[in-house]
């Protein structure tokens, strides 16, 4: 698999923290969330992670935050099957793959 390069700064670059948060804690075996769509993303990225820094309490924060999106998410889809999600601002979000009921738009 060719992967494909990119040279991001500034805060275009900060778009790779979340990404990269979600795929480190999708592969721990007691993870509190899985997001192979992170994972495979990561993977498919030529990028030198190592220059993104941030703390383990950073990647805490991030994961709890994720996973209480994706709960309230799926809550309201739980009440509203056939609803529609409007993820604004969102960068590379993979939320949609984590909470699809198979109706939501």
């Amino acid at each position: 698999m060719t992967k494909a390069r990119i040279d991001l700064s500034g805060v275009p670059k900060t778009l790779l923290i979340p990404l990269y948060c979600r795929a480190v804690e999708s592969q721990r075996p007691d993870a509190l969330v899985k997001d192979e769509r992170a994972v495979d993303l990561m993977n498919r990225l030529d990028y030198d992670f190592s220059q993104v820094k941030f703390s383990a309490i950073d990647v805490l924060f991030t994961i709890m935050r994720v996973r209480e999106f994706d709960r309230r998410t799926r809550d309201f889809l739980t009440a509203h099957p056939d609803g529609t999600v409007v993820s604004i601002g969102c960068g590379l979000d993979t939320r949609f793959d984590r909470v699809d009921n198979g109706t939501v738009d």
